[in-house]
């Protein structure tokens, strides 16, 4: 799974980003992309996690995967701000056009005499660019004169999608920081990281998910229904072989 979520983001999604740079791509599409993207990542139909928790990074339970709608917003700013910078370039003064009333603040030269592409016929690019930096906004009224690194924007732009485990509520006390970076210790193997990750979220493929076909009772004792509790701490059997291990 995690060898699945790193080949997403570097040899397609670094494609996508590329991409968004001159084209707004449609709601529809996301979705498509975003349903073939996680049928890969959990390889079946069937996603165990929900995706607002996989988005989170390591050490906030989830596993550091791309929020592809806050994603392409953080691209589509990050363009703004760089016309922003370099609006004096010849290249950018297609960009000019169509962000005239947008950029005014910069003290544009002439700027009555600068042609305005109107609002009608804007191109879905650049409308795009108005939307998110309106909606930045409401973190942030003086972005444009802060160095926002695309790493802050994309955190902003995906907080309001994020969605922590219920367990935070229930102990509060407890340092989830660390239970995460052990859940995700580096140090282990790959496979293992991920065992931890769906113990922990109850994103096992256990008969009491798959009753319809299996039934709901333990492989193991045939008597108990086969729960994650069941399943670690009750089998006397998978206790013996996690002894071995």
């Amino acid at each position: 799974m995690l060898e699945r979520i790193t080949i997403v983001k570097t040899f397609i999604l670094s494609k996508l980003w590329f991409i968004t740079t001159f084209i707004k791509i449609k709601t529809e599409k996301i979705k498509e992309i975003n349903l073939m993207l996680f049928r890969f990542i959990w390889n079946s139909k069937l996603e165990l996690i929900k995706r607002e928790t996989l988005i989170l990074p390591y050490e906030n339970g989830g596993m550091n995967m791309f929020h592809l709608e806050s994603r392409l917003k953080t691209v589509s700013l990050q363009t703004y701000l760089y016309i922003r910078k370099n609006y004096h370039r010849d290249f950018y003064q297609l960009s000019i056009k169509w962000l005239k009333f947008n950029l005014r603040d910069l003290g544009l030269k002439n700027f009555n005499l600068i042609p305005y592409g109107g609002d009608i016929g804007i191109p879905e690019t650049y409308q795009f660019i108005i939307e998110c930096q309106n909606e930045f906004k409401n973190y942030d009224k003086k972005f444009c004169s802060k160095n926002y690194t695309s790493k802050k924007t994309y955190e902003l732009f995906r907080k309001p999608y994020e969605k922590k485990s219920k367990r935070e509520d229930e102990y509060k006390k407890i340092n989830w920081t660390d239970v995460y970076n052990k859940i995700n210790d580096r140090s282990l193997d790959s496979n293992l990281r991920v065992l931890n990750y769906k113990i922990f979220n109850e994103a096992l493929n256990l008969n009491i998910k798959l009753s319809k076909k299996l039934g709901e009772k333990c492989v193991f004792c045939e008597t108990h229904t086969e729960t994650r509790d069941h399943l670690f701490l009750n089998v006397y059997l998978l206790k013996k072989c996690l002894k071995l291990l």
